[in-house]
């Protein structure tokens, strides 16, 4: 079973270690075949975690030569995947949870959460299938499945034995999605380590990654607005004094987590660099700033006037604390709306790591560390 693979690669089906169950029954839908087509059909994996948010593992970016396609189930026809502009699956995971991405179907919204958010001692003991596929014959790709049993974990992951002695996962296997294996599927846990002699596996837990899918939801509906803008980089100009000549807002450690503070940070253009504009909001016309790495918004924390509060990444919401009067993309004041202050560099734009908070509008030509330009990007390569 494989995670993710390509046209050429070698597998010895014959192998004992790479002994495996067949599917049992028909997929749900919540089971998703991707195909990109090159000189091949290489068949993937995904899982359909949230409305029409699909998680698997990594595909290439396409060209004018590819195509990437989907199916709910084996009897359905395919259909091309939404991407963006250059052709590339709406999303990369790999800084977050590596070897696996985000893909966003053409189906409608409003599908229920499959994500299952049951307790580690709760799952303990449970049995899950991880669906995958396997070659065959060259080229020709098999639906299959392997069942594990959880033997406990921690809050983010869950640790798991094989169901039998002869059918287990491999290490090629990290992206591999394992679900419950009674109805309503849900999504237990996604491969993350296979130990090559016991065959154990470690799996990133899904409830302690639901915040995650929360956020790529939002940064999905975004992508495609027409009202919104970017993304890009926020920066300062410390050269103006000393130092460094680009200086970026940051989300540290690329943390997608709900109220991680701003920094910061000498620029490198990372996905936890870059911001979309959003012009969607209900009431007013200033914007909201997303983050594309978390799909959260910049926020002051309490939405209030009290000097030194910091900017974070949240949940996005329709309040004052979300919006910014950014009068021109260079070299401005950046004003939140919930308070006639500014948003600063405490320490002043020479140091790095500093938290971003809000402060005094003072005069622009001594308000260096308070100073933002606008400046697009594309998405960094995957």
């Amino acid at each position: 079973m494989s995670a993710c693979v390509t046209a050429g690669e070698d597998v010895d089906v014959s192998a004992t270690e790479q002994a495996i169950v067949a599917p049992v029954g028909t997929p749900p839908a919540e089971i998703i075949d991707l195909k990109r087509t090159n000189i091949a059909p290489n068949f993937a994996l995904g899982f359909r975690v949230r409305d029409n948010l699909v998680v698997g593992p990594y595909l290439t970016p396409i060209s004018t030569n590819d195509v990437l396609e989907y199916r709910l189930n084996a009897s359905s026809s395919y259909k091309r995947f939404l991407h963006d502009a250059s052709g590339r699956p709406y999303l990369s995971t790999a800084g977050t949870l590596p070897g696996l991405a985000v893909y966003n179907v053409d189906e409608p919204a409003g599908t229920a959460n499959r994500i299952d958010t049951r307790s580690t001692a709760t799952l303990t003991g449970q049995t899950l299938e991880c669906w995958g596929f396997k070659e065959t014959t060259l080229n020709h790709w098999e639906r299959r499945s392997v069942r594990i049993t959880v033997t406990g974990g921690t809050a983010d992951e869950l640790a798991t034995t094989p169901f039998t002695s002869t059918q287990f996962l491999e290490t090629g296997d990290v992206g591999v999605p394992c679900i419950t294996t009674a109805s309503p599927r849900l999504l237990s846990g996604i491969v993350k380590t296979v130990d090559a002699a016991t065959h154990a596996a470690t799996l990133y837990r899904g409830g302690a990654i639901a915040y995650w899918f929360d956020g790529l939801a939002g940064l999905a509906a975004l992508r495609q607005d027409t009202r919104t803008e970017g993304p890009y980089i926020i920066w300062t100009n410390p050269a103006a004094v000393s130092g460094p000549s680009k200086m970026c807002m940051d989300i540290p450690f690329a943390d997608p987590h709900t109220q991680t503070w701003i920094q910061q940070y000498p620029c490198h253009n990372g996905d936890n660099q870059l911001y979309y504009v959003d012009h969607r909001s209900l009431t007013g016309a200033q914007p909201r700033l997303v983050s594309a790495l978390s799909g959260r918004c910049l926020d002051i924390e309490w939405g209030d006037a009290v000097i030194g509060r910091h900017l974070q990444e949240y949940d996005c919401h329709d309040g004052n604390n979300q919006k910014f009067n950014l009068h021109t993309r260079s070299n401005a004041q950046i004003a939140p709306m919930s308070a006639s202050l500014c948003v600063a560099v405490h320490g002043g734009p020479t140091t790095s790591p500093a938290n971003v908070e809000q402060a005094t509008c003072i005069g622009t030509s001594f308000a260096v560390q308070e100073l933002w330009t606008l400046e697009a990007k594309p998405l960094p390569p995957i």
